[in-house]
């Protein structure tokens, strides 16, 4: 993953308007209206290349959302991590509220296109709908600052679940977020 160029800036924009018209760019994902805001959290946005394909704009439109429903729960939880100038890694409740936001944003997409599809977020849609979402992000995400789960996490439950619903299944993160200055 990398800074955005100004020409993927545009594309990335473009990706947050198509949300933003059919009314799924959530309220915790973006923080304000104002063209400037904007500008300064996408530059906190780490996206992966791949999302650049052609043919990928639903799919870097949830991506960002992801990123940004993060960026908002840092603003509001932690801002200590804006002084961070590396890539941040995440807090539980930051990756699981960025995998909500993910999540729902694609559900909503597919309400309303059918037609389209990813492997990884289609599988994290059938996890999501069952249940499984803070297990998921726990068992394949996890990361050793978190510790060990609360009892409200099955993970009993939810590794017997993934075994047969999620044969091979990867977890992916194709964006993420940075606080350097440049």
């Amino acid at each position: 993953m990398k800074t955005l160029s100004w020409l993927k800036k545009v594309a990335v924009l473009s990706a947050m308007f198509s949300l933003l018209n059919v009314g799924i760019l959530y309220a915790d994902a973006a923080t304000t209206e104002d063209n400037a805001a904007i500008e300064e959290a996408l530059s906190h946005v780490l996206l992966d290349d791949s999302l650049f394909e052609e043919g990928k704009q639903p799919v870097m439109a949830v991506w960002i959302t992801y990123a940004l429903s993060r960026l908002a729960w840092i603003r509001k939880n932690a801002p200590e991590v804006t002084e961070e100038p590396t890539y941040h890694v995440s807090f539980f409740e930051e990756e699981l509220s960025g995998r909500e936001s993910l999540i729902k944003a694609w559900g909503e997409l597919q309400d309303k296109d059918p037609s389209l599809k990813d492997p990884y977020l289609d599988e994290l849609l059938i996890v999501y709908k069952n249940g499984y979402l803070k297990e998921y992000v726990w068992y394949y995400l996890w990361e050793e600052d978190w510790g060990e789960p609360s009892e409200e996490v099955r993970m009993e439950e939810f590794i017997d679940w993934q075994d047969a619903n999620l044969p091979g299944h990867q977890a992916e993160t194709l964006a993420g977020l940075t606080f350097e200055t440049e």
